[in-house]
Formats: C-alpha cells, sequence, structure tokens
C-alpha cells in the first residue's frame, strides 16, 4: 500500500510539472514580439500603412502615432472633429520596412488586402 501511494505522488508531480510547462508562442504572439522589439530598437515613433491589393498598393496613412497591442497596431485618425481607431490585424502583415533616412525612424507597414 506504501509503494501505491508513493507512485501516486510521485505520477502526481510529474504530472503537475509538465502542466506548468510554458506554451510556445503563437504566431501572432511571434510577429508582435519582433516587431515590438525592431521599433524600439529603432526607436520608431510615427508609422505608414498600406494596404497590398494584388499588385497595388493603397496607403492608409501616413506619418500616424500608433501602437502595438494583441496582435493588432492601432492607429488614431481624426474625422470631421471625432476621433477614430483603426485596427489592422498582424497576421495579415506582409511585410515592414523601418526607414532611418527621418529622425525619428518611420516604419513602414504592408498588409494583404482583407477586405475583398
Amino acid at each position: 500500500m506504501k509503494q501505491l501511494l508513493k507512485l501516486c505522488i510521485v505520477l502526481s508531480l510529474i504530472v503537475g510539472l509538465q502542466a506548468c510547462e510554458r506554451e510556445p508562442d503563437t504566431d501572432i504572439a511571434l510577429i508582435e514580439k519582433n516587431l515590438k522589439k525592431a521599433v524600439k530598437n529603432a526607436g520608431v515613433t510615427k508609422c505608414n500603412i498600406i494596404i497590398l491589393y494584388g499588385e497595388r498598393m493603397g496607403i492608409k496613412h501616413t506619418d500616424v502615432d500608433f501602437e502595438i497591442k494583441n496582435g493588432f497596431v492601432s492607429v488614431k485618425r481624426s474625422v470631421n472633429g471625432g476621433t477614430f481607431e483603426d485596427k489592422y490585424n498582424l497576421l495579415f502583415l506582409s511585410n515592414y520596412i523601418i526607414y532611418y533616412r527621418y529622425n525619428p525612424p518611420v516604419l513602414e507597414l504592408y498588409f494583404a488586402n482583407t477586405y475583398w
């Protein structure tokens, strides 16, 4: 009986320790983490957002303040006296470029078209 009790305790410890292991980051968490790191290292404070429409591009925002949080890039804009927030899902981020020719550097984000 003591052997069975010891075996149950050992198995419970093993199961408990494995349950505490950290889950691997998801794709969106890795994208967010790497993008935040690049932005911080470059000292970026403004961004441009471009939407890719097949072989064409459409500029949605230029030289705007932004925030990267919870898998989205958020930008605020003022229209007709009101403030609105546009969010772009990082899963649709195709590419990003940091332009160092500006002071401070500017982040340019290219998102795949998700409207059509």
